[in-house]
């Protein structure tokens, strides 16, 4: 009252009224809310929800897969050098690609192995790559046509691709003999 007679100021009860309302909403408004704090909130029960166990995660497959093309083939004094390939992983993961060789004159194998060196590494998804790789010691020892045969393989040895590509030897004709008669 003392604070009213110094000021000259009297509430109304309109003003009354207002500062209620705020009051009570200060003080009451936190509870419902604070309330819920460390409470788990359900769903209905006539809701059915598929739950999952924390430890069981779903894992996509993983799909390693890869094409492989023969872009050259070189041979020098009838033998075969380094032949240029490509591989692209169309898969969903990296490859480090490993490869198999066998040249053939018509259903014969002339020679087969792994490359001797190859400049392949990692070949990321969707990514190409253009190297060449090898198969030291093929000595070709007669004129005629040829198949080179790659197997494109993954790091576990588990085949992606195949590719053959036929190619010529004319080197013997010109000295007026061959190697070894059929």
């Amino acid at each position: 009252t003392e604070i009213i007679e110094r000021f000259s100021f009297r509430f109304t009860k309109g003003i009354k009224a207002v500062l209620i309302i705020i009051l009570f909403m200060v003080i009451i408004g936190p509870i419902p809310q604070m309330s819920l704090v460390g409470q788990m909130i359900s769903p209905p029960s006539d809701i059915q929800t598929e739950t999952q166990p924390e430890d069981e995660f779903i894992h996509e497959p993983q799909t390693k897969s890869a094409t492989l093309s023969i872009d050259k083939i070189q041979v020098q004094a009838a033998t075969l050098y380094p032949a240029r390939v490509t591989v692209t992983n169309t898969g969903d993961v990296p490859i480090t690609p490993n490869f198999d060789i066998y040249v053939y004159k018509g259903s014969t194998e002339i020679c087969s192995g792994s490359p001797s060196y190859d400049e392949f590494r990692v070949v990321y998804v969707g990514e190409s790559k253009t190297k060449e790789i090898s198969l030291m010691g093929c000595f070709l020892d007669e004129d005629g046509a040829y198949y080179l045969h790659i197997d494109l393989m993954d790091e576990d040895y588990n085949i992606l691709d195949t590719e053959m590509k036929s190619f010529d030897v004319n080197y013997w004709s010109k000295f007026g003999f061959r190697l070894y008669s059929s």
